[in-house]
């Protein structure tokens, strides 16, 4: 392998691990921040609010994520109407699901 080509592996390897670093980081201080200057009380009800809203998410994100073989298998057998309709309704039930 020649050296420029290292080199942006190394420099693409780089900003991975900085990107996930920084992404932990900023997830992960919520708790401490909350119970350092607010309190504990006040820590449990917001975990317990994000635990019910993480569950919420992942289900919606399954339920969306099974859909994506169905898309694929509709757009290489249906016509170009039928998968606009299906992607206005599904677009729709989307919106429906984050707007409650």
């Amino acid at each position: 392998m020649d050296k420029e080509t290292k080199q942006k592996i190394y420099t693409d390897v780089k900003a991975l691990f900085v990107s996930k670093i920084s992404s932990a980081i900023v997830t992960s201080t919520d708790n401490l921040l909350i119970s350092a200057f607010i309190s504990t009380i006040i820590l449990g009800l917001y975990s317990n609010y994000m635990m019910l809203i993480n569950v919420v998410n992942v289900i919606t994100s399954r339920i969306l994520d099974s859909l994506t073989g169905s898309v694929g298998n509709l757009i290489a057998v249906e016509s170009i109407e039928r998968v606009y309709l299906i992607f206005k309704r599904v677009w729709f039930i989307n919106y429906w699901l984050v707007a409650f």
